[in-house]
């Protein structure tokens, strides 16, 4: 807290609209990270110009995140190679509780995240996914 002024850190992802980001399992599966286009926000930060996912959005890239990163993990395991195992393993939990966060803010519009599924192939994905959280 500054004053009564409470202070608080974001962190931004930052990716070119160029990149791809595509299912680490199945490589016909994508994510574009120009749907920020049309399902995001602009808003501006301490004088810079940023997309802001919507809610829907987040929960699809959240979702796919923790996907890749348990395929990974499951990958290194069979593998034997220890590397990232660790650093992996905490970022799953990370993105769980992020995905935990979207859904209790119960503004999730159920027509959006559908668009959304449909249009990027990821719906079994993201199913199999929440199901967790159910």
């Amino acid at each position: 807290m500054q004053g009564n002024k409470k202070i608080i850190k974001i962190w931004f992802d930052l990716f070119h609209f160029g990149e791809r980001n595509i299912l680490a399992e199945n490589n016909e599966v994508e994510i574009p990270w120009n749907l920020l286009g049309k399902y995001g926000n602009k808003r501006q930060i301490n004088g810079a110009n940023v997309n802001v996912p919507s809610l829907e959005l987040l929960l699809v890239y959240k979702v796919k995140a923790l996907h890749d990163r348990e395929y990974k993990l499951k990958r290194l395991l069979m593998s034997g190679i220890a590397g990232e195992r660790g650093w992996l393993r905490g970022k799953i939990r990370k993105d769980m509780q992020d995905i935990r966060d979207i859904l209790q803010t119960g503004k999730i519009n159920e027509g959006v995240l559908d668009e959304i599924l449909e249009t990027t192939k990821f719906r079994e994905y993201y199913e199999k996914a929440m199901r967790r959280f159910r």
